[in-house]
């Protein structure tokens, strides 16, 4: 089969129109998506660090978060066992009535001074003075065990027990104490 000049001249065309739609294909749409993916592994790659950095930032958030939850929950505990008023209102009566339990017959009850607690905010230690001028040794042991037990925002940071001249089987006891208090 002879082919024309025409025929050739077409096959040679098509051939043309072949290869200008491949070059245009790899060129004109390929090419730039195979560039727009290197590109993108390629910001994918630098972004993988920082995606690090923001999931442990998050943890951190969230374990601040926790971390949060817990304190209001304390401070919430500690509103609750603080009671209303004036601290020079309530705690000389509460500690004239647990050591009278246990035969104490006065305590003398002063305010030392109030300073700013540290760790919690919105809060003061009040510092008192007790003083018991006739107890027996071993009642009042158990009245100041039971006394710090049902007083758990108050700590007994010195006592001193000494022997009384007046009545050889009672002592006189001298004591200082911490009461957390809100402001």
């Amino acid at each position: 089969m002879k082919l024309g000049k025409e025929e050739i001249k077409r096959i040679f065309l098509a051939g043309a129109f072949a290869l200008a739609v491949v070059y245009a294909f790899f060129n004109g749409l390929l090419g730039p998506v195979l560039k727009s993916q290197a590109a993108m592994r390629k910001s994918i790659a630098e972004l993988a660090p920082r995606i690090q950095e923001a999931k442990l930032v998050l943890a951190k958030a969230q374990e601040s978060e926790r971390a949060a939850q817990s304190a209001k929950d304390v401070l919430a505990q500690i509103a609750q066992m603080t009671p209303h008023g004036a601290p020079v209102a309530w705690f000389p009566p509460q500690v004239a009535a647990a050591f009278k339990t246990q035969g104490a017959d006065k305590a003398l009850t002063r305010l030392i001074g109030e300073t700013p607690e540290k760790e919690i905010a919105g809060y003061d230690k009040v510092s008192w003075a007790v003083e018991l001028p006739r107890v027996e040794f071993f009642s009042f042991g158990q009245a100041l065990a039971d006394f710090e037990n049902s007083q758990p925002l108050l700590e007994i940071y010195s006592l001193s027990i000494e022997a009384n001249r007046e009545a050889a089987e009672t002592q006189r006891v001298l004591m200082s104490a911490q009461h957390l208090i809100k402001k």
